[in-house]
């Protein structure tokens, strides 16, 4: 796991295509759906930002590493996390 802390690492990510992008909303309560899973090559990547205080994103080489950090942090606390409709990681 890696956490993405500047534009140009995320922009490098989603230029190589490879891994799996978690985008952790978590302090938000104004979501229902506090985290999407994206693969590093989905198009949302262009959309997306840094900025600490909205929300933080982290890389997971494979998906499985993804979801079980996500089950981890997530889903055994009844939180709510969800894949992109888009690239259906």
């Amino acid at each position: 796991m890696e956490e993405v802390k500047t534009g140009n690492r995320l922009s490098e990510l989603h230029e190589n295509g490879v891994g799996f992008l978690f985008n952790d909303v978590r302090h938000d309560n104004s979501y229902g759906v506090w985290g999407t899973l994206h693969k590093a090559n989905c198009q949302w990547l262009t959309k997306m930002n840094i900025n600490d205080r909205w929300s933080t994103k982290y890389w997971f080489p494979t998906r499985e590493e993804a979801r079980r950090w996500i089950h981890k942090q997530y889903d055994f606390k009844g939180r709510k996390s969800r894949d992109c409709i888009a690239c259906n990681p």
